[in-house]
C-alpha cells in the first residue's frame, strides 16, 4: 500500500495538494481517536472497525494516476 500511495503526485499530477503518501494514512488513522466518540467506539463491531480502517486506506486511491 505504501508503494502505491507513494505514486500519488508523481509527474506533477496533483502536486497542488498536500502529500498523500502513507504518512497521510497514518495521520488519518490517528485522527479516528478524536473523530469517533468513546460511546460510539464501545458500540462498534469488528466489522465496523474494519470498514472504517479500509475507508481510510482507500479514500485517496482515486488520485493514483498511472
Amino acid at each position: 500500500m505504501a508503494l502505491l500511495l507513494g505514486q500519488i503526485g508523481k509527474e506533477g499530477i496533483f502536486d497542488q495538494y498536500t502529500k498523500h503518501d502513507i504518512s497521510h494514512i497514518d495521520e488519518m488513522l490517528k485522527n479516528l481517536d478524536w473523530i469517533i466518540p468513546e460511546q460510539t467506539k464501545k458500540m462498534m463491531s469488528d466489522a465496523d472497525w474494519l470498514m472504517i480502517v479500509l475507508a481510510v486506506y482507500f479514500h485517496d486511491m482515486g488520485m493514483l494516476v498511472t
